[in-house]
């Protein structure tokens, strides 16, 4: 039994310990947002929400990992049932979110185009939006979210291709109205090159890339949150099956010797 008990100690202090390194992990994660608040756009404010969540739910993880780990090196029974009452808050709460996640990977396409759909034109979203596609379209070598059309006649150097190496790949020629001064501003059509690759399926891709990333951090976190509640629940039994075990064993001596004369009498 003390065997079986120093076994299970160990390991409940271990993964104790790995499960206290991840909601530290997930604390900077959340601190880190905060501390960059001024460079992320104040539209974001989900963004903040959700680190928000990071550092509250990181740190009930690291409290009760400290509560787990005392109450396991100290084999007592309050701190353990303590720990194991908030992971499986945790555990439920972790797998809502996991359900949550799949549902939103599986609509990440639908939402998107919706979204696009309801702008009509990009030269007509807001600043922060045209300003983020710029980015986008530079990074990814793609123009508009279903195409060059999304802009209409103002299609940005973002669209166009830097280099005449890149036009019989991935470039196409399109025709656009720009303005001219000759007499007063007159509008001609001119050809420029662009790129062919609408932007949504990159956009898609990268946000499920996100997705997937977020969703193997909160698998893992709940494996050994699981893996956790078993081993503090299972140490918990057995302190408990050994204090009765020590209790029967330290009862009045004459009793058991007056049992003995009883059977010796009747024998």
């Amino acid at each position: 039994m003390v065997q079986e008990n120093t076994c299970l100690r160990r390991l409940s202090i271990g993964f104790s310990a790995i499960l206290g390194l991840l909601g530290a992990i997930l604390v900077s994660l959340g601190a880190l947002v905060h501390a960059h608040e001024k460079e992320v756009e104040q539209s974001e404010k989900n963004t903040f929400v959700g680190a928000t969540l990071c550092c509250v739910f990181g740190s009930l993880t690291l409290g009760a990992c400290l509560i787990g780990i005392y109450g396991a090196y100290k084999e007592k029974k309050i701190p353990l049932r303590i720990y194991f009452g908030i992971l499986i808050g945790e555990i439920l709460y972790i797998l809502y979110f996991i359900v949550q996640l799949v549902s939103l990977k599986s609509k990440i396409n639908e939402q998107l185009d919706a979204e696009f759909k309801s702008m009509k034109t990009l030269n007509s979203a807001p600043d922060e939006i045209q300003e983020n596609f710029r980015k986008i379209q530079t990074g990814f070598e793609c123009c508009g979210y279903f195409g060059y059309q999304d802009w209409v006649d103002e299609i940005p150097e973002s669209c166009k291709c830097p280099s005449l190496d890149l036009a019989k790949s991935i470039c196409q020629t399109v025709k656009t109205k720009k303005k001219t001064y000759s007499y007063g501003f007159q509008e001609k059509y001119v050809e420029v090159q662009v790129y062919k690759e609408p932007c949504g399926p990159a956009i898609s891709q990268y946000m499920a890339s996100g997705v997937n990333a977020v969703f193997g951090f909160a698998s893992t976190f709940l494996v050994v949150m699981i893996v956790s509640a078993l081993l503090s629940i299972g140490l918990y039994l057995s302190i408990g099956q050994q204090d009765n075990t020590t209790a029967v064993s330290s009862e009045d001596p004459r009793l058991s010797l007056k049992f003995c004369n009883n059977d010796i009498i009747t024998a």
